[in-house]
């Protein structure tokens, strides 16, 4: 009984899986994909991090905004536009890219899972 438990385990391990079905080469080509969707999931997660506003920043955009529409909707257009030019401004991401962490860890790691993904796909000639 044990022998034909042991039999049956090691055929359906991985390495059984990959040889018989896909290839080592493929299955590589398979994890280098899956690091790239990752990595690239990651970098857009910590940029939306570091521009996303704080309370306060949304507190006094809805004032203004509201003050502003009170006067005409000419006042209004030109508040929004200021407001959206200022809010990718590199004073403002600088200063939450030093408040903000978790933005750092984002980007970081996605950074790696990019560099994975190209140290196994390069050689294997998934970006020919």
């Amino acid at each position: 009984m044990l022998p034909a438990l042991h039999r049956f385990c090691r055929r359906r391990s991985l390495n059984f899986f990959v040889n018989k079905f896909f290839g080592m080469r493929t299955f590589l080509l398979i994890v280098a994909i899956h690091a790239l969707l990752l990595g690239f999931g990651l970098l857009i997660a910590g940029w939306m991090t570091l521009l996303m506003a704080e309370a306060d920043e949304q507190a006094e955009f809805k004032k203004g905004y509201q003050d502003a529409r009170r006067k005409s909707w000419l006042d209004a257009w030109r508040y929004y536009s200021r407001f959206r030019s200022q809010f990718t401004s590199t004073q403002r991401i600088s200063a939450h890219w030093a408040q903000r962490p978790e933005a750092r860890k984002y980007i970081y790691s996605g950074a790696a899972f990019l560099a994975a993904a190209a140290l196994l796909g390069v050689p294997l000639g998934a970006y020919k």
